[in-house]
């Protein structure tokens, strides 16, 4: 599990560094978590914390300036999440960069793989969910350079009812490292198995 952590946190820097190399200007960040679900808010409340810190992190190594959002608690909702993305001035070179941690279901007989987030209202408020793919065409739509969505959140079927209605690509581990050998023009990154 080390390794894997270790891996993922390479992958990123390595997108990211090479992103900087085409002359990226910003780094558009949001956090967000349900903190305040008695079976998981105080691990989320953790998580929050050190998630905000890890991209702050990556935004300093890539000297980046950074356009940083955080959603948590009562916050955490479908349209505030949706309002900072449509308030945000994202130019062609930048980046968009989301974590979510919290609750996620699966609508059952579902053909989209990927979760829908129950944001702060677990498995009551199906209304408030976003799907992933939902982020991914409002993220889509502000025309970054690279977008990057990380989730932690199951992604099975748990009193979900309501499909998302929407497909992601499913990306590999050789896909990332293709990209990062793309955009870095370093064709000796090694091939991952």
């Amino acid at each position: 599990m080390k390794i894997l952590r270790k891996s993922f946190a390479m992958c990123i820097i390595y997108i990211l560094f090479g992103v900087t190399i085409a002359n990226a200007q910003t780094i558009h960040t949001i956090v967000f978590c349900n903190t305040i679900d008695q079976s998981i808010g105080q691990s989320m409340s953790i998580e929050f914390l050190n998630m905000k810190n890890q991209v702050r992190t990556w935004a300093g190594l890539i000297d980046y300036d950074e356009d940083h959002h955080e959603l948590d608690g009562r916050n955490c909702t479908r349209a505030n999440l949706k309002a900072v993305i449509d308030d945000m001035d994202v130019e062609p070179d930048d980046v968009i960069l989301t974590f979510y941690g919290g609750h996620g279901s699966h609508a059952e007989n579902d053909s989209d793989p990927w979760p829908q987030y129950c944001m702060n209202s677990g498995f009551e408020n199906q209304g408030n969910w976003v799907p992933m793919a939902s982020l991914q065409k409002w993220i889509e739509a502000k025309h970054a350079r690279l977008s990057v969505i990380i989730s932690n959140c199951c992604n099975v079927v748990q009193g979900a009812t309501t499909k998302s209605h929407y497909g992601l690509w499913e990306v590999t581990t050789q896909d990332l490292m293709d990209l990062i050998a793309k955009i870095t023009k370093n064709s000796l990154l090694p091939k991952v198995r």
